[in-house]
């Protein structure tokens, strides 16, 4: 997968995804940008630019037509769900039940994830949420 923001140029991302055909078994790309926690080495590194995140995607979704694009939802909120699934994305990782807290240990700043939030940006799109 990619973490986007660390100081990579788009030549770098680019060359990693190439590097990823590598693998036979292949079968999912996660994306993601770098969110800074408090407390940590890279805390006032600044957080990943939406607008990268989503040029990385659609250069992934041309790459990889039939790949899984993963992003996960608690950190981007809900109108960057539907600028990623736009972009190419097509998988929303970390949905949270809606009777769970926000404040999940792991999730950093959540903005979005609870499943009705998530399953009503697929709706507005006319997609199908898979259920399980």
């Amino acid at each position: 997968g990619l973490l986007v923001g660390l100081g990579e140029s788009l030549e770098d991302r680019i060359a990693h995804l190439r590097y990823l055909n590598n693998f036979e078994t292949l079968d999912e790309i996660p994306i993601m940008g770098f969110n800074p926690y408090k407390d940590t080495p890279m805390a006032n590194h600044p957080p990943s630019p939406l607008e990268e995140q989503l040029k990385i995607m659609a250069v992934t979704r041309i790459m990889y037509p039939e790949i899984r694009i993963t992003v996960p939802t608690p950190t981007i909120g809900p109108k960057n769900v539907e600028y990623s699934l736009n972009a190419g994305a097509n998988n929303l990782a970390t949905v949270i039940a809606d009777n769970y807290p926000l404040e999940v240990k792991g999730v950093g700043s959540p903005v979005c994830g609870n499943y009705d939030d998530v399953v009503s940006v697929i709706n507005k799109l006319g997609l199908t949420p898979q259920t399980i």
